[in-house]
C-alpha cells in the first residue's frame, strides 16, 4: 500500500472538505459524567444536536454559502443529517443540491450514542422533499431492507471475539427496538464495548476515499467546486493518520491523528 506524504490541511483550500457534526448533549456530558454509565443510557441513542450544536451548524452557513458545491455526503446518524440541514438550508443554490447519505462515513460504535434510531423516521425527516434534498439511494444499495437499515452499524463490527458479544448482537438484530433490554449486557463491557476494530475503521476510510476518487475522478483537480463530507470524530480522526498506513494492527489512534472539534472543517487530501 502506498503511504501518502500528506493527508490533510487545516484550511479549506482543498477540493474535499471534511466537517465534524455539531455538538450533542452526549458530547457535552462526556466531560462530566461517568463514561461507563454514559455509554449505555437509552436517552443518548442516536443523540440529536443540542442548542449549541444547532447554533454552530448555522454559524457555518455564511462560510459555506461562498463555495460552489459539487456534492455533499453525510453520515446516516441523526446528528450528521441535522448538521447538513442547518449548514445548507439557506445556501443560494440549495435547490440544486442532492445530499447523499453514505454509510461508510458513519461513526465507530463505542456506545449507544453511535446506534441509530429508526432509519424510517430519519428518512421521513430528511428526504428529497425536505427544504434541502436528501438522497438515500447509496445507503439503500448497501442495506436493502428495513431491519438491515435500522441495524446498519452492526455490519461494521468485526471485533466479535467472544460468544457473549455474538449472542448479544444476534438478539439485537432480532429485536432492535428494545434497547432498554440490553443495558445490563452493555454495562458488562463498559469501555471494552468496542465492536469495530480501529483497523476496520481505517479500511472503511480507505474504501470511502477510493469511492471519492472513482466517483469524482474527472473533477478532483477542480478545487473551486467543493465536495463536502459531514462525518464524525473517530472517522475523521483516523482519516488524518499517515502512520496507520504502515501498521498491521491498529489498537488505538496513532499519535499523528488530528481530532476535529464539533463543526470544525479541514481539507482532506486523497
Amino acid at each position: 500500500m502506498e503511504i501518502p506524504k500528506k493527508l490533510y490541511e487545516k484550511n479549506t483550500n482543498g477540493k474535499i472538505l471534511y466537517v465534524r457534526h455539531g455538538l450533542t448533549q452526549y458530547n457535552k456530558d462526556r466531560k462530566t459524567m461517568d463514561k461507563k454509565l454514559l455509554r449505555i443510557q437509552e436517552k443518548y441513542i442516536d443523540c440529536q444536536l443540542n442548542e449549541d450544536g444547532i447554533k454552530s451548524a448555522k454559524n457555518l452557513q455564511k462560510f459555506f454559502n461562498k463555495f460552489e458545491i459539487e456534492q455533499i455526503y453525510v453520515s446516516p446518524l441523526y446528528r450528521a443529517l441535522q448538521t447538513a440541514y442547518y449548514i445548507f438550508q439557506n445556501h443560494p443554490k440549495k435547490n440544486k443540491f442532492d445530499i447523499k447519505i453514505h454509510p461508510l462515513i458513519s461513526e465507530k460504535s463505542t456506545s449507544v450514542h453511535d446506534f441509530c434510531r429508526k432509519i424510517k423516521e430519519s428518512k421521513k425527516d430528511f428526504n428529497e422533499k425536505s427544504e434541502v434534498s436528501f438522497n438515500w439511494k447509496i445507503f439503500d444499495d448497501y442495506f436493502d431492507n428495513e431491519l438491515k437499515q435500522n441495524t446498519f452499524f452492526l455490519n461494521f463490527m468485526d471485533n466479535l471475539n467472544d460468544e457473549k458479544k455474538r449472542e448479544f448482537l444476534k438478539k439485537f438484530k432480532e429485536d432492535e427496538k428494545n434497547y432498554k433490554k440490553y443495558e445490563a449486557a452493555l454495562s458488562e463491557y463498559g469501555s471494552d464495548f468496542l465492536l469495530e476494530s480501529f483497523k476496520h475503521l481505517f479500511l472503511r476510510n480507505l474504501e470511502f476515499k477510493n469511492f471519492l476518487k472513482q466517483t469524482h475522478k474527472k473533477t478532483l483537480n477542480d478545487i473551486n467546486k467543493k465536495i463536502v463530507v459531514i462525518t464524525h470524530s473517530a472517522f475523521s480522526k483516523l482519516a488524518t493518520s499517515i502512520k496507520a498506513y504502515s501498521m498491521d494492527k491498529i489498537n488505538d489512534y496513532p499519535d499523528d491523528c488530528l481530532k476535529l472539534n464539533n463543526c470544525e472543517v479541514i481539507s482532506m487530501l486523497i
